[in-house]
């Protein structure tokens, strides 16, 4: 069961919904939700000077070789913070966000790239396609969920084989859905584009709740990722493992002082030259913004 409130101009403004899916390999799969939509993009600007609450870095030796690292990488986590509070006080979402979510939680509920595509499909015709869904009965619009599910999907997530295989086949030739011009490649795409998406990100969040069981300290995560992240990159060369894992170490301890409002250059004094080499921005901005995400 699927319900859509509509707003004056005529977009889905509510949905709640209620789906239920029979499959042979899953049984019975129930997915439940009512959301709200109330922002289709025409956000305020943000008063980021009254949001701004993060203690700004003044303390920075002048002389430091560093200094413009520190400087900038702590004006980059003064706007990250501020980004935080001002996501926690918008709590309006757009109706992209609404399906977003969906698909994350429903992947993490189901653990299946097709059964995820499903569901965002039907979701999403019932709420911006309903003159068109109106005249298909539920089974219809399910069978095609599956054969959509199938037709935009890249193999590495998602290669049925076998009886899977042959019953999509067979439901391509029952709704005439076997060429590229018989399907909306906009609505295809786009639903793709957010289960690939909650995959990935589901990938991530596992790897870092088994990073967080190994190393139970947040400085040895930070450094642990950190190394990891810098060696995958540095396919021109092998860097010098001892030095990068101090690096990683310090670096690990400037997230730690950053989190208590201590950072300063006294957090990276002890790096030697060859050290400081191997600081990449990028990718202790990447990992600073995967703690704050995943690790509490």
């Amino acid at each position: 069961q699927i319900d859509v409130a509509l707003d004056d101009q005529g977009r889905a403004a509510k949905v709640d919904y209620a789906l239920q899916f029979e499959r042979e390999n899953y049984g019975t799969i129930h997915v439940r939700n009512d959301v709200q939509i109330s922002n289709y993009g025409n956000a305020n600007k943000i008063d980021r000077a009254a949001l701004r609450q993060a203690k700004s870095i003044q303390e920075v030796s002048k002389d430091s070789i560093l200094e413009k690292w520190v400087k900038n990488l702590g004006r980059s986590l003064e706007q990250d913070t501020a980004a935080s509070e001002q996501a926690a006080i918008t709590a309006t979402l757009s109706y992209t966000d609404v399906l977003k979510q969906l698909a994350e939680k429903t992947y993490q509920q189901k653990g299946s790239f097709s059964e995820t595509y499903q569901t965002l499909f039907l979701v999403h015709m019932a709420a911006e396609q309903r003159e068109w869904v109106k005249n298909l009965s539920p089974q219809t619009l399910q069978e095609m969920a599956e054969v959509y599910a199938y037709w935009f999907s890249d193999e590495r997530y998602y290669d049925p084989q076998g009886a899977a295989l042959k019953r999509i086949e067979a439901l391509q030739a029952k709704h005439h859905l076997q060429e590229d011009v018989q399907f909306n490649n906009a609505i295809g795409r786009h639903i793709n584009n957010l289960t690939e998406d909650a995959v990935d990100e589901n990938k991530v969040a596992l790897e870092w709740r088994k990073l967080k069981q190994q190393y139970k300290q947040p400085q040895q995560m930070f450094a642990q990722q950190y190394q990891k992240l810098y060696q995958a990159a540095s396919t021109w060369d092998t860097p010098d493992l001892a030095n990068l894992k101090k690096t990683a170490q310090i670096l690990g301890q400037t997230y730690i002082d950053h989190q208590k409002g201590k950072m300063s250059q006294s957090s990276i004094q002890s790096l030697s030259l060859e050290q400081a080499e191997m600081i990449d921005y990028e990718i202790y901005m990447d990992v600073y913004e995967d703690m704050q995400k995943y690790v509490k």
